[in-house]
Formats: C-alpha cells, sequence, structure tokens
C-alpha cells in the first residue's frame, strides 16, 4: 500500500504479475492475462514519475487525507 499526498501531481505505471492493482488516483487499469493488472496514468508536467513492480500480491495507491497530513511547527502555532 502507498499512500501519496493527494495534491501532488503523478505519473504512475503500477504492474504485478499475480494481483491486482488498485487506485484513488486517475488513470487506466489493464488486466493482463488471467491472474496480473496494470495501472498507468499521465500526470501534466511536472509530475513526480512513480514505477511500481510486485511480483505476488497487490498493489494499492490511496491519497492521504488532509486531515492525516501532518502539522508543520508554523501552523501548529
Amino acid at each position: 500500500m502507498l499512500w501519496l499526498p493527494s495534491a501532488g501531481r503523478y505519473h504512475i505505471d503500477a504492474k504485478n504479475k499475480f494481483g491486482k492493482v488498485s487506485s484513488d488516483f486517475p488513470g487506466t487499469s489493464k488486466r493482463r492475462f488471467l491472474v496480473g493488472q496494470k495501472f498507468a496514468s499521465a500526470g501534466s508536467a511536472p509530475a513526480q514519475r512513480l514505477y511500481l513492480r510486485m511480483g505476488f500480491g497487490g498493489i494499492t495507491l490511496k491519497p492521504i487525507l488532509p486531515e492525516s497530513e501532518a502539522k508543520s511547527e508554523a501552523s501548529a502555532q
């Protein structure tokens, strides 16, 4: 499971051989054969590039909710 800040822009390339790829970020998901899956999204430039691979298991991409993000020292005071 990968938690990413929701405000960021990402170019995601995620693939696994035996399992599922699920994402709450926009993109396209394709089944590979009977057991694997691929997810791809192209963020507008400049975007953080994520290259994710898994042999067995699943890949889950979730945004970090604003209320869960750590507050900086300046905003905490």
